[in-house]
């Protein structure tokens, strides 16, 4: 059942940009897939050992976890569907340099991601996970901004403050969110972590190329040239997906502070047990 949901909510939303069906044909769809989402969910939950344990969503730490992991991975695969289109179409890169632009993202992920989990293990504050938020919404968003004659480097500063930002907060938000659950419920939880991810991001690919086609077409046909029309188009994009970013920074201070609070207490119960 949720093969034919996430089936007919990707069709709904292709159907969307198609000349040959009808916004309400396209729109039933996605009525029928949410439907059948729905149902897949109240019958998991009514089974003894369901597929995907929807109820660990219960606990408010873990479920926040989730969700701002499956906003970074929409705004990760996001950044990838448009990122390329703006280096080729607008900063005239070649395939190759475009490809390569995304090296330094690779190399100070992998760096920041060990420095994050550090800092997790060593006890200190969280707050290097807001950190790493702002910079990712700051090095996607510049984007919109930066004039077309930009120097190489300018675009290399930023994709290193993406992987930066990613890897001081991807990997510790979700492990934060899996240390909230009890361990007989790790396999299960990490398993529906993963499963909104994927879903999350593949919507929002989806969603970015229908909107993508759907705008610069538009603008074309307001008297736009097409160069403008895809690179206004990409900006758009690009402010999007850093307000997505951003709108999980709330969520990440919560976290951070009930963390500290927790800290705290099991601090003062230490100390209490030594007396």
């Amino acid at each position: 059942m949720i093969i034919c949901s996430i089936a007919l909510l990707s069709l709904g939303i292709q159907f969307f940009s198609s000349q040959t069906i009808s916004k309400w044909g396209a729109s039933l769809f996605l009525i029928a897939g949410v439907m059948m989402l729905v149902r897949f969910i109240q019958k998991e939950n009514e089974k003894q050992e369901p597929f995907i344990r929807y109820t660990l969503l219960r606990n408010p730490i873990y479920a926040l976890s989730v969700m701002i992991s499956a906003v970074q991975d929409a705004v990760m695969f996001g950044v990838i569907f448009v990122l390329p289109l703006m280096f080729q179409e607008v900063f005239q890169l070649s395939p190759s340099l475009t490809g390569a632009m995304f090296i330094p993202t690779a190399i100070f992920t992998s760096l920041f991601v060990w420095i994050g989990g550090y800092f997790l293990d060593s006890g200190k504050p969280l707050y290097f996970i807001a950190y790493g938020i702002v910079l990712m919404t700051l090095s996607i968003s510049l984007f919109a901004f930066i004039p077309q004659e930009v120097p190489l480097f300018v675009l290399v500063l930023l994709m290193s403050l993406r992987g930066m930002g990613n890897g001081l907060s991807d990997m510790t938000i979700t492990t934060i969110g899996l240390n909230a659950l009890p361990e007989e419920d790790l396999h299960e939880g990490s398993a529906l972590s993963n499963t909104i991810q994927r879903l999350f991001s593949s919507f929002t690919v989806m969603l970015l190329a229908l909107y993508y086609d759907i705008r610069w077409q538009s603008m074309v046909q307001s008297g736009e040239t097409m160069e403008a029309a895809k690179w206004l188009t990409l900006k758009e994009e690009c402010i999007a997906l850093g307000c997505l970013l951003f709108a999980t920074l709330p969520l990440v201070l919560f976290i951070v502070r009930k963390n500290r609070r927790k800290v705290d207490i099991d601090a003062g119960n230490r100390r209490q047990s030594a007396v």
